[in-house]
């Protein structure tokens, strides 16, 4: 089977990215009776039931970033929160849905668009609450709970949130939510940063990625010290180990360090935003959880579907001549190379081009420091016989036997490349 790629234009085997660009492929789900196995693969982004008269139920949806889906009329019914909490963007129903369960579509603060056909006889209760950004038009047909649609801009009595308490509209951000481009410095997406003021109070109120909302209309993470740390926290307090802090969430801060004349841009972040470990034992990028979780967690938490539909391009990350096993696939976000750091065209082919503050976010998750700056991650395995990793140290020296795979403390410098109209 193949379809057309949205970005490219070009027909291609369908599946979830696109071979000759790499785009992600919409979760178109038009049913084929060719065999079982087709069927399973075209569900593949669900959990669902299939059942003896050949029509289908949709349980659950387990593929984060399907973002435009289309359910065909084979589907009956969308059982109690199958999409709730996923950020979903567009959905195509197909006439031949018959119910939406109770908080099917609860909390999906990206939902802009859904079509309710005739055929769907009953929505259940609070099926569509706080989906902010849809307004929805129903049939008068339908069996509708007074609450379903509680919180839409369909419900006049709905408290939407403000652009200070939405995660798409940070107050500096421009209208068209996606980044800001300031000579050599782009602002895209955002994550826990600065250390909570002592005037904020966390309520009980949390959003979908798990952060608190403050008295100030923004939001905070909330972490426990891994490590004390000699250094302090950027309000003067001291850092220690097991104590409780939030973090408010901010737009991240990246820096251009190369232009290829055609809108696309790489971009490095300007600080040390987290610490985690490349891995438990691997060496191999490709196999590393390091890279599992910048282009999974990471990627959900810190940008929007939005910005990574339209601005975050898939790249070519490939092995170096250090690495014990060649490697080549794509990805949104990526670590450098040794090569990449000492190079002319990135610009980082010095220590004080490579020196890294953490945030205190970094510091609170036990990032190993020296010089005030951070030690972080590379990508590129040492050329030592021990099995290491090679890295950035604080004064921004390069470092061939850098860490152990398994080091919690060294920090994470996500690269990644975006297109800036």
């Amino acid at each position: 089977m193949s379809q057309a790629c949205s970005k490219c234009g070009k027909n291609v085997p369908s599946g979830r990215f696109c071979i000759e660009c790499g785009a992600r492929l919409s979760a178109d789900l038009v049913l084929s009776d060719e065999t079982e196995k087709t069927e399973i693969n075209q569900f593949s982004i669900f959990d669902y039931e299939k059942r003896y008269d050949g029509t289908y139920i949709i349980k659950k949806l387990t593929d984060p970033y399907a973002f435009i889906i289309n359910i065909p009329s084979s589907v009956i019914a969308i059982e109690n929160g199958a999409f709730e909490n996923s950020r979903v963007m567009e959905i195509s129903v197909q006439n031949g849905l018959r119910y939406i369960g109770e908080r099917a579509f609860a909390n999906c603060k990206h939902l802009k668009k859904i079509n309710i056909p005739q055929s769907v006889a009953q929505i259940g209760k609070e099926a569509f609450l706080n989906c902010d950004k849809l307004d929805l038009v129903l049939p008068s047909s339908i069996d509708v709970d007074e609450n379903a649609l509680k919180g839409t801009l369909s419900d006049p009595s709905s408290e939407v949130l403000t652009p200070s308490e939405s995660k798409l509209a940070p107050t500096n951000y421009p209208s068209n939510n996606l980044y800001i481009r300031n000579g050599k410095s782009v602002i895209i997406g955002e994550f826990p940063q600065t250390v909570k003021s002592s005037n904020v109070e966390i309520t009980s109120k949390i959003d979908d990625r798990g952060y608190y909302l403050g008295s100030d209309g923004c939001y905070y993470a909330k972490q426990i010290v891994e490590k004390s740390q000699y250094l302090k926290f950027s309000n003067g307090k001291k850092i220690i180990e097991k104590n409780v802090h939030y973090f408010k969430v901010e737009p991240l801060k990246w820096e251009i360090i190369y232009d290829t004349k055609d809108n696309y841009y790489t971009i490095l972040s300007e600080k040390t935003i987290d610490a985690q470990m490349f891995d438990a034992s691997s060496l191999n990028y490709e196999q590393s959880y390091i890279r599992k979780y910048l282009n999974n967690e990471f990627l959900k938490l810190a940008f929007s579907p939005e910005q990574i539909q339209n601005c975050i391009s898939y790249v070519t990350v490939n092995s170096t001549s250090y690495d014990k096993t060649s490697y080549s696939f794509k990805d949104r976000l990526f670590l450098l190379t040794y090569d990449e750091v000492i190079a002319n065209y990135y610009g980082l082919n010095s220590n004080e081009a490579r020196a890294k503050k953490p945030t205190d976010y970094a510091l609170a998750r036990g990032v190993i420091t020296a010089n005030e700056n951070a030690l972080w991650w590379l990508r590129t395995v040492s050329s030592s016989k021990y099995s290491a990793i090679r890295g950035i140290l604080g004064d921004g020296g390069t470092s061939d036997y850098f860490a152990h795979p398994n080091n919690k403390g060294c920090g994470v410098v996500p690269a990644l490349r975006v297109k800036l109209i």
